[in-house]
């Protein structure tokens, strides 16, 4: 059996290469899938949603000792009213969220462009991945990595 003999120098013409071809290849994806990636449109629920809690945390705070007992409580019944309140909306959208057909609906009604956003990425990725290997098993042909 032959005793395989490996150059001291192997650091500096071998893995330093492959290591520089790998850093540079994430650099080039990454900056490929910021390119890609397609800007989300605001949620307008979300920042309804947002804003009322907004609203609805100065009564917590230093304003909302300043204020009539009166004044207090009407704040609170229009933030809290389970019919007519600010939050009582929230909660029956809730509840409408939480059955199984409305699930369904919303799944149907969803963007498929974001789909295909998380297919380019991925597909990016593979051709990245495999030009990488092709490269360096071009530069060391007799190499075993």
């Amino acid at each position: 059996m032959e005793v395989v003999l490996l150059d001291d120098r192997i650091a500096v013409f071998v893995l330093l290469p492959i290591f520089l071809a790998v850093t540079l290849v994430s650099v080039l994806r990454q900056s490929l899938v910021a390119s890609n990636r397609t800007p989300r449109s605001p949620d307008l629920q979300r920042m309804q949603i947002n804003s009322l809690l907004q609203r609805s945390s100065l009564l917590r705070g230093p304003k909302g000792r300043m204020l009539s007992p009166a004044s207090f409580q009407g704040r609170v019944a229009f933030f809290t009213d389970r019919e007519h309140g600010a939050f009582g909306g929230l909660l029956r959208e809730l509840e409408a969220q939480n059955n199984p057909m409305k699930s369904l609906e919303s799944l149907a009604k969803q963007d498929p462009s974001q789909t295909m956003g998380m297919l380019k990425s991925q597909m990016s990725f593979i051709f990245l991945q495999g030009g990488m290997a092709y490269f360096i098993n071009y530069l060391f042909p007799d190499f075993l990595v």
